[in-house]
């Protein structure tokens, strides 16, 4: 998918991603269903599929919002702001959902408060009763990075736009259990000891190398790298990142690029396309 410059420096989820939806929105009520959107990394995924999954309810889509692992019970968190909550096993045949809505989808309960995640295959057929269907396909247990482990993530056949989150709260911090889980897998894969600095080229290699953040997409997915928590780094800090990040992006040559970096800040997003090592340079203003 080429990639161009796009002169819109603050946005919503729905609007960095909506040009690449097919047709360039939602498309509702498209033949088939809608596209699947997959969240893996770590440091913030749960907020923006929340936060996608608002911002396309308002655009009127009747979303589905479900997660292949487990994410804790958003009937007990305040601001989630969804409509419906349905078990896997107490879907009506045919499903049919109210537009706009955004319904949470689960496989069941869990203990610590969580709901458990839905077979990966069930995702196929879930694109075809929604306008989105938004899926968390890795745990992180709240930390701001981490290595995929045997078996991770869980990421549905059927992704559209995979968006692999990065936590900036772990940059410039020791290499430890308590900033990244799966520790052992990740210092492996990036060459640090553990207790040593978390800088630029370890994270590029989290990104970039076999086995990291876009090993498992599939072909043809649209590969999104967020870059989380960007209020916990210093400007100079961030631009160092950027510097070793951005001529990683476009032409893909290998499983780690990627067609889209955004900054996060909460719910709010700057965007910049990778192509040719440039972006706009609002971003590390």
């Amino acid at each position: 998918m080429p990639l161009a410059a796009l002169a819109v420096p603050r946005t919503g989820w729905l609007g960095a991603l909506g040009p690449f939806l097919p047709g360039g929105s939602l498309g509702l009520g498209a033949p088939g269903g809608g596209p699947c959107v997959a969240f893996v990394g770590a440091g913030g995924k749960t907020t923006a599929l929340f936060a996608l999954g608002r911002q396309a309810r308002e655009a009127g889509a009747a979303v589905i919002l479900t997660t292949t692992t487990a994410l804790r019970d958003p009937r007990q968190e305040e601001g989630r702001g969804f409509d419906g909550f349905l078990f896997e096993g107490e879907l009506p045949d045919p499903l049919a959902l109210p537009r706009p809505s955004l319904t949470v989808l689960a496989g069941g309960l869990r203990e610590g408060g969580k709901i458990g995640g839905i077979p990966v295959e069930s995702c196929s057929g879930l694109k075809g009763a929604c306008d989105l269907l938004l899926v968390e396909a890795d745990g992180s247990r709240g930390l701001p990075l981490k290595a995929y482990g045997p078996g991770e993530p869980l990421l549905p056949p059927c992704t559209d736009i995979l968006v692999a989150c990065l936590g900036l709260g772990a940059f410039g911090r020791p290499a430890e259990a308590s900033q990244v889980h799966r520790l052992g897998v990740f210092l492996a894969l990036t060459g640090l000891a553990e207790g040593e600095l978390v800088g630029a080229q370890a994270l590029v290699a989290l990104v970039t190398r076999p086995g990291g953040l876009f090993a498992p997409a599939p072909p043809g997915a649209l590969r999104v790298l967020c870059l989380t928590q960007r209020d916990l780094v210093s400007p100079s800090e961030l631009a160092s990142l950027l510097e070793a990040l951005l001529p990683l992006g476009s032409p893909r040559e290998g499983r780690g690029s990627f067609d889209l970096l955004l900054l996060a800040e909460g719910e709010d997003l700057e965007i910049g396309f990778a192509g040719e090592g440039r972006v706009d340079r609002r971003l590390g203003a």
